[in-house]
Parts: structure tokens; sequence; C-alpha cells
């Protein structure tokens, strides 16, 4: 992946780690750092589960646990969790000691203070596990948690019904033991359960936000991370700013994200000084980069700098197993698999892609690669399994025509 950035934005890039970005206009304070934005249909960590609602939730918001991105392989480490769990020698049960220095920011919904925030608590991750399991929240994230914690599948029986959810119910395997502590009781071993909660779905909300704002939490999302959201103008802008009462305070004291979703459109406002740090698009790699892979000398003069690091991000090509032709087929299928040129689909996108060497990435837990020669482009090969498939030459022996397939882009 490909970054470039000004060299302001070099400077804000090096301490934004903490933060995100945003695009400056003549009144943002000198602190905040613009970067281009997505469109999001709220702040309910119950709810969406797409990169860009999951990237700014985790601004507001925090879980337990989360990842650490500096690490290879990627690994879980405590957040709002004290250390990482207490876990029984069955596997069943899970017990989490909270930090006591995690606040949620203030706000008018925390009407017993006055509007200030108060201390998380073990019984807020009760009670937003429940939401998760809440029929009526309709939560996109219920499948990391079915049929998985004893009693919450009950829970969600319960809440079917037209009466409203009763969250005071008790759920068995999930319990506050008291203030700052969390104890998760499963049916059966989930190793998966750590990565699970580092997940927005996860993350601690206050029960006062949820019955103070009604339906229109979504847009008052009320956390104890790094940053509040200060504005939201939906489709054109959202903006952070650092939330005082943060145990982790950020560098960064303002993000700005805008939603500019055309490339050239987010090229333009860059060279105008309105973005930070925006990505190169395969349209303007040519016009950004030569043909070694530098930045082109016009564009080192406007003061721009690249930055570049290899970003999880998967594509891959699937087949239809229901597909009469191409499911049952599994010559044919390998036959495709060897005709693909992943160096030209690489020379394609500026040298931007790597074909993988394993269905599991690099840098993820479980990563081994494969022999030397199990996977590539070798037309001879894709060939023989071609005729072994039954399609000798890419012929239908029935028709005598070409086998045709239809790729279809999702």
């Amino acid at each position: 992946s490909a970054r470039v950035l000004t060299p302001a934005g070099e400077r804000q890039l090096l301490i934004s780690l903490l933060g995100a970005g945003c695009v400056r206009e003549a009144a943002a304070p000198a602190d905040t750092l613009n970067l281009v934005g997505a469109r999001i249909g709220g702040f309910d960590p119950a709810k969406a589960g797409d990169f860009a609602s999951a990237s700014a939730y985790a601004r507001v918001y925090e879980g337990l646990l989360q990842y650490d991105y500096e690490a290879r392989p990627y690994r879980v480490i405590p957040a709002l969790a004290a250390a990482m769990p207490e876990i029984s020698a069955d596997g069943l049960e899970y017990t989490f000691r909270l930090r006591p220095d995690a606040r949620f920011a203030d706000d008018p919904c925390f009407v017993a203070t006055g509007g200030r925030g108060r201390e998380v608590t073990a019984q807020d991750f009760v009670y937003s596990l429940k939401r998760v399991a809440d029929a009526k929240v309709a939560s996109s994230g219920w499948w990391a948690f079915s049929d998985r914690i004893e009693g919450l599948d009950e829970f969600r029986a319960a809440s079917l019904g037209p009466e409203p959810t009763d969250y005071d119910r008790p759920v068995a395997g999930l319990t506050a033991p008291d203030a700052h502590t969390l104890r998760l009781r499963l049916k059966r071993p989930y190793p998966q359960l750590r990565w699970v909660l580092a997940l927005h779905y996860a993350y601690a909300v206050p029960r006062e936000a949820v019955e103070y704002y009604g339906d229109a939490f979504a847009r008052h999302p009320v956390g104890s991370g790094p940053y509040r959201l200060a504005e939201w103008r939906p489709n054109y802008r959202m903006v952070f700013e650092r939330n005082p009462a943060a145990s982790d305070p950020p560098a960064i004291g303002r993000i700005a994200l805008h939603v500019v979703q055309d490339p050239t459109t987010q090229w333009l406002l860059f060279l105008q000084g309105r973005l930070d740090l925006v990505a190169v698009s395969r349209d303007n790699w040519d016009a950004v980069f030569d043909e070694r892979g530098e930045l082109r000398p016009e564009v080192r003069r406007r003061g721009v700098a690249a930055e570049r690091w290899p970003t999880l991000e998967v594509q891959y090509i699937g087949f239809n197993m229901d597909d009469p032709v191409v499911g049952p087929n599994r010559a044919l299928r390998q036959a495709l698999a060897w005709a693909f040129d992943g160096e030209a689909w690489s020379r394609f996108h500026g040298g931007r892609v790597m074909r993988p060497d394993s269905p599991v990435p690099e840098g993820i837990a479980g990563y081994a690669g494969l022999p030397a020669g199990a996977i590539g482009y070798d037309l001879d090969r894709a060939r023989a399994l071609l005729a072994e498939a039954g399609y000798p030459s890419g012929l239908d022996p029935r028709t005598g025509r070409r086998l045709q397939l239809t790729l279809e882009i999702a």
C-alpha cells in the first residue's frame, strides 16, 4: 500500500498512530489531522460491521482487548482490561480484571452526576453484550456470540417478544462479581473468543446513554476512547476531538474525516493542502510515481513524501460451488487457478499487490506458506488440467464450442 503526504502531514503522521484522519479547512485548529473518510450509518457498536464504521467506533469506544498492529503475527493485548484474561483449565471460564482509570466521557446522559462521565465497570460489558444478543437491537454481530455463552441464547429468545427487553434478566455465563471483575462462562471451548472481544461488537456502552437518547443513540456516541465526536454531518464530515477523560490521551487534538469518494478529487484536494494524507489510486499512479515506483521529481518539488507499508487486505476470486459445471469439477477449478497470471495482475496495479502463498495471509497466526510450486502461473499445466476436466483445448465435447464462464465482481 502506498500513501503520500505533505510535509505538515508527515510530522503529524508520526504521531497519528493513536488516531486517524481528516481534511483541513481555513478555520481548523493547527493540530487537526485531515484525512479521507467514508459514509457510515451511525455510531452504535452493536450495529454495522463494515470497516469504515468500525474505524469510527474505535475512536470513541473501547473494549476489553485490542489488536497489537505492530506485532507479527498479529495478537491481541489488553485495552480496558488490566491484563489478559485468566482462563480456566477446561477453557470454559474467562475472568477479566478491569483498569480502574477508565472513564466515560462527560455527557448529559449522566444525569446522576450532572453530566460528568463515570467509571467504566464490568457491568457495562455485561450490558453491552446483552445488547448484541437483544433481537430488538438487530445487531450484526450476534454471529460471534451465538451458542457460545451460557444463558445468552436464552436471553435472546426472551427478547423476541413484544414487551421491552429486560436487561436485568440474569445470564449465567455473563456476570460481574464486582465493579472491576467480569466473568464469562462458555458452553464449550472457544479459542477465538479473545479475538472476538477485540471487535467493536464488544465495546463498552453506558446504559445511561442508550436509555437517554433512545432511537437517537447512534447519533450521540458516549465512550471511554481517546476521542469524542465533536461534529458529524452525514455523508460530508466527521470531526473527533481529544477526550479529556481518556486514560490514554492521544497526541493529536482533532481528527476530521471528510467523505470524498472519487480518487481524483481526493488527489486534487491533497495538492491544494486540504488533505494531509491520501492513498494513490491506480488511475493516478503514473502521475505520482515513475516506472521504478519512486515519486516523480515534480511531485517531490511540491514537498510531498511517500510512505509504504503492507496492509492486511485480501481480495480473491471465488468459485460458485453450486454451479453445475464448476462446482463438481475440481480439475476445471485447478485449471482456472493455474491460468491466472498473478504477476501481470500485480503490474496492472502498479506492483502494489502480492499473490498469496497460503490461505492464511502472512502476518496472521497460522501462516506457514505452501511448498514451492504448489500454486503459480503455468499455462501448460492449466491446459493439461483442462483436458482432464473434460474440456480439451477449452472445447466442450458435447457442443464443440468453447467453454464460457462468467466472472461477477461483487
